[in-house]
C-alpha cells in the first residue's frame, strides 16, 4: 500500500469531529412496536442526544419539537467525538449526524463495519475565495492557491479548483486526491496549509478553498465565494447524513425523529443563519440513493487502500 494512502486512512479517522453529535435511543420499542395499549401509546420514547456543541440553539429547538411528538429528547454533552461511529456499531448509541457519506465510507472500510445512511440533511459547500480577484477568470497562470492539508477536506478543495478550471487531477480526481495528483498542465500551483490558515493566507496568494465554518470564523461571508461545489456531482460524497446500524435502517422512532429535524422551519432557519445562508438542503434525497453513493465510495476507498471489504 502506498505510504500516502496510509496517511489518508489515518487522517480521515481523526478528523471531522469538531461539530460531532450522537443520539442514543433508549426506548425505541415504545414508539415502534405497534402496541395497542393506551398506556404504551402515551409513554414517550426516550432519546439521548450526545454532542459537543450543546449550546447550539437548534439542538434545544429539536428537543422542544420532539417533545410535541411524544419523544423525550435528552441532551447529554460528550467529550470524545472520535468514538461516535463506534458507539453506533456497538449499540451504545443508535444514530448520529456529524459526517458526510465519504467519511462514513472510510470508517466502514477501515473498521469492517456496515453502518448505513438513514437520511440526508445538508451539503455545506466548499468554496473558492480570494482577496485579490473578483472572478475565477482573473486568476493568472502560475499563481499559488491554498487547500486544507487535512485529508477530509483536501481532496474536496482540489476538486473545486478542478471544477473552476484552474487545475487538472490525475484520472479526473476523486475523494482521495492529494496535491501529488495535480497534473503539470494545471493553471495554478497548489500549497497545502492547515484548514484554519486558508482564510488567513488569502492576502499572500491568488485564492484558497475551504469550508463554511472556517470562512465565517475568518470574518468572510460564504456568499462571497467565487465558486462552490454545492450543485456539483463532485459534492455527492459530502452529503451530510444521519447514520444508523443496518438493523435500524427502517426504525420508525429514528425516522420520526429525523423528520422532526428536517421539517422544522425554525431549526432550518437557525442552521442557515449559523452558516451564512449558504447550504444546500438534501433531505429529499432518497435513502436508497444515499446507500448507492455510500457503497460506491466504500468500494473506491477499499481499492485505494488495499482493504478487503464487502459492502
Amino acid at each position: 500500500m502506498p505510504r500516502r494512502r496510509t496517511r489518508i486512512a489515518t487522517a480521515l479517522l481523526a478528523t471531522a469531529t469538531a461539530l460531532a453529535l450522537a443520539v442514543g435511543v433508549s426506548a425505541c420499542s415504545s414508539a415502534g412496536s405497534g402496541s395497542s395499549t393506551s398506556s404504551a401509546a402515551a409513554k414517550p420514547a426516550v432519546v439521548k442526544l450526545r454532542l459537543h456543541a450543546a449550546s447550539k440553539n437548534y439542538w434545544t429547538t429539536w428537543q422542544t419539537e420532539a417533545k410535541k411528538q411524544n419523544i423525550d429528547l435528552q441532551i447529554v454533552p460528550i467529550t470524545d467525538g472520535q468514538q461516535l461511529d463506534q458507539s453506533v456499531v456497538d449499540g451504545t448509541t443508535d444514530i448520529n449526524s456529524f459526517q458526510h457519506l465519504f467519511y462514513q465510507a472510510q470508517f466502514n472500510v477501515a473498521t469492517n463495519s456496515h453502518l448505513v445512511a438513514l437520511a440526508a440533511n445538508y451539503i455545506y459547500p466548499m468554496g473558492i475565495y480570494s482577496k485579490k480577484y473578483k472572478k475565477i477568470s482573473q486568476i493568472p497562470s502560475g499563481s499559488t492557491v491554498l487547500v486544507p492539508n487535512d485529508a477530509t477536506n483536501q481532496a474536496r478543495a482540489l476538486l473545486v479548483f478542478q471544477q473552476a478550471g484552474l487545475l487538472k487531477l490525475k484520472d479526473g480526481g476523486s475523494p482521495l486526491s492529494t496535491p501529488d495528483d495535480v497534473l503539470p498542465e494545471s493553471k495554478v500551483k497548489v500549497q497545502a496549509v492547515a484548514s484554519t490558515q486558508v482564510v488567513i493566507g488569502l492576502g499572500d496568494v491568488a485564492a484558497g478553498a475551504t469550508t463554511n465554518n472556517n470562512v465565517v470564523d475568518g470574518g468572510l461571508d460564504p456568499k462571497d465565494a467565487l465558486i462552490n461545489d454545492a450543485k456539483s456531482t463532485d459534492a455527492d460524497p459530502y452529503i451530510n447524513i444521519f447514520t444508523v446500524r443496518q438493523k435500524d435502517a427502517n426504525n420508525p422512532t429514528l425516522k420520526k425523529l429525523v423528520k422532526i429535524f428536517q421539517n422544522s422551519k425554525e431549526i432550518q432557519q437557525q442552521i442557515s443563519d449559523e452558516n451564512g445562508g449558504i447550504l444546500i438542503d438534501k433531505s429529499s434525497v432518497p435513502q436508497k440513493q444515499l446507500q448507492s453513493i455510500l457503497k460506491k465510495l466504500e468500494k473506491q476507498y477499499a481499492t485505494a487502500t488495499g482493504k478487503s471489504y464487502q459492502p
